[in-house]
């Protein structure tokens, strides 16, 4: 690989990161009303359970990286 194909392999990469941030910026820009997280208490640190948009696959990751932890010890 000479540097004129990793130049444009860098060229390329910065656009594809460009054109990233462009479609979600906007997403970004409305977090606070998007994403609405709502606690209840202590319990829903580790089950998730009230949290809201808390997707099953989220829950599962979350109590099985808190119990890799030690948070259930």
């Amino acid at each position: 690989m000479n540097d004129a194909s990793l130049q444009l392999r860098f060229l390329a990469a910065c656009a594809i990161a460009r054109e990233a941030g462009q479609l979600v910026r906007p997403r970004f820009e409305q977090r606070d009303e998007v994403l609405k997280l709502a606690f209840m208490g202590p319990q829903d640190y580790p089950t998730g359970n009230r949290v809201i948009g808390c997707t099953p696959a989220l829950h599962d990751a979350l109590v099985s990286a808190m119990a890799v932890r030690g948070a259930f010890a």
